[in-house]
Parts: structure tokens; C-alpha cells; sequence
């Protein structure tokens, strides 16, 4: 059977040995990869450490790799979560600097708004009878904005491909004449910089009302509202998800209720509700359930703007 040191025994060695010492032994590097975890690494693209990094400074460009982290993209599936909630006071410690310096670049750096845009999020306090200010949302942008310096080799890019194209067809419809049959309709123009509220994603997966108006912005056809949009939106069922994920709650009955919620409410009050719940819950104010808990709010925000339709 093979020997497995107690706590005690380990913390006993542990105190006796130094760094130094530890260089001598056959298994150092092993170790040392369990720490460091060398597989682990946080990838960023050759344009954005040439082009973005100069630009952004190393605050900035700490804060967008370190709020990258946060979310995720997958290219095969093109599954993405570009938001998340992390707190100030954390993202200031795993930057290296102080909150203030953390609120000073988002508000001050010329380049933020390209990548990082902070959205407030607030609570019903129950007690209080009004909203409160809880942790922020954060919209982060995942991929890398094409600078204005490089918008004339993106053209050139799309004329060669659009005369490729054209050739392609041409050479399989032979009453076609050159430069009369075009690939299906596509929008080429880019979204200008207006007033510096480019996003580096225009189409943002998780849309709330600021993004909405955004896109809005740049003559994107606006979208109907909450109450009529397809009961099979894929922003709803990933409202309905993020849901499910803080109240723990997966049952059928369940879901057919918070697809209600998302889609008589809207996103916005919804991703409302699930920072009060998660406020709540983290600061264990729960007497039940965050599943009961989230209900209850949800109950309140649409009898107040359905009194007469609807009944708990």
C-alpha cells in the first residue's frame, strides 16, 4: 500500500525547505508546471499586440485580456458569451492597480469604448422599495476592431473577392456579362465611427437596450419588441439559460415560466431581476430558494406592467 503523508507531516517539511533546495531535485520543473500550469494560457491575436496594445496602453490592454477571460468563443460552434459581471475591486487586484485607475480608463482612455462597454445593473430592494446599484455588466468586445488605417486594405480584400466572384459566375452562365451578375446583395459599407460608439462587435449575441440603440445607430433594422419577438429567439433561450444557471432550477414547468418572463419582460429587466437574485444570494438573504426568490421579483415586475392580464 502505498504512503500518503498526513497534513501535519507535509506542513512539517514544508516549513524546513527552501526554494534554493528545491532546484536539486529530479522532479523540480514537474512541480513547478503544477503551479504555474503552463497549458493554461490566455491567447491573444498578432494584430491586437501590434496594432491595439501601443494604442490602448498597458492598463487598458491588461483589463481587455483579463475580461476576455471572463467569456468565451467558440469558432467551431460559434457559441459565445461576450458579458460578464465581475466585481471592480476584483478586476482591480487581478489588473494590478487600484479601483480608481480601473474607472479612470474606462472613462478617460480614447480606445475603451472600442472593447469594453460598462452597462450599471441594479436590484429591487424589497426592503427599500426602490433600485439599488449592484455589480456592473460588462459587454466585452471578442473579436479585435479593424483600425481606420487598415479599412483601405479591407476594401481592396473585397473588391478582389467580389471580381473573383463575378468571374465564377460568368464562366458558368455564359449570357452573363461582365460585371452585371453580382453575388447575392450584401451590406459593404462598414459602420462609421459616430461620436466614438463603434463597437469592435456590432451584433452583439446577449442585446440589451443600450446595444439595441447602438445598432440602431448604424442602420440595422431594429427588432420588434420583447412581447413579439420568435418564441424561439436565441437570445431568449440564452436569457432563459442564464436563468436557469443562478436559480438551479431546470424543470419543465419552470422553464415554460421563465421563457415567459424573457419574453413579456425583455431582456433588460430580466438580466435585472438575475443580479438582484444573485446579490441576494451572495449575501444570503434567501430564506427559500433563489428559484422562489427570482419568481417572486419576476411576479412583481410583471404585475406592474400587466396588473389586469396576469395572476400569481
Amino acid at each position: 500500500m502505498p504512503y500518503n503523508p498526513t497534513p501535519e507531516e507535509i506542513n512539517e517539511l514544508a516549513g524546513r525547505l527552501k526554494p534554493d533546495q528545491l532546484l536539486v531535485l529530479p522532479f523540480y520543473h514537474e512541480l513547478e508546471n503544477e503551479v504555474k500550469n503552463p497549458d493554461r494560457v490566455r491567447i491573444q491575436t498578432e494584430y491586437f499586440w501590434k496594432k491595439w496594445a501601443p494604442r490602448l496602453g498597458p492598463t487598458m490592454t491588461v483589463l481587455v485580456i483579463t475580461l476576455r477571460s471572463y467569456c468565451y468563443y467558440n469558432k467551431l460552434t460559434k457559441e459565445k458569451r461576450d458579458y460578464c459581471y465581475p466585481e471592480q475591486a476584483i478586476l482591480a487586484q487581478q489588473v494590478g492597480v487600484e479601483r480608481k485607475t480601473i474607472l479612470r480608463e474606462l472613462r478617460d482612455n480614447p480606445y475603451a469604448h472600442y472593447f469594453i462597454r460598462r452597462e450599471p445593473q441594479y436590484r429591487y430592494d424589497q426592503e427599500l422599495r426602490k433600485k439599488v446599484r449592484t455589480t456592473d455588466m460588462y459587454h466585452v468586445a471578442m473579436d479585435d476592431p479593424i483600425l481606420p488605417e487598415d479599412e483601405g486594405k479591407l476594401v481592396v480584400l473585397a473588391a478582389e473577392r467580389i471580381l473573383k466572384r463575378n468571374l465564377e459566375n460568368k464562366a458558368f452562365s455564359p449570357k452573363s456579362q461582365f460585371g452585371t451578375q453580382v453575388t447575392p446583395p450584401v451590406d459593404n459599407q462598414r459602420p462609421k465611427y459616430q461620436n466614438g460608439t463603434y463597437m469592435a462587435v456590432p451584433n452583439w449575441d446577449s442585446l440589451t437596450s443600450t446595444s439595441k440603440k447602438y445598432l440602431r445607430n448604424v442602420n440595422v433594422s431594429n427588432e420588434s419588441s420583447p412581447k413579439k419577438q420568435n418564441p424561439d429567439d436565441p437570445r431568449q433561450e440564452l436569457l432563459v439559460d442564464d436563468i436557469i444557471a443562478i436559480t438551479g432550477d431546470a424543470t419543465s414547468k419552470s422553464k415554460m415560466f421563465f421563457r415567459f418572463v424573457a419574453r413579456e419582460l425583455g431582456e433588460e429587466d430580466v438580466r435585472e431581476i438575475i443580479s438582484q437574485t444573485r446579490q441576494a444570494t451572495l449575501e444570503g438573504r434567501i430564506m427559500a430558494s433563489p428559484a422562489k426568490y427570482f419568481t417572486s421579483i419576476a411576479k412583481h415586475y410583471l404585475e406592474m406592467r400587466k396588473p389586469k392580464d396576469f395572476s400569481s
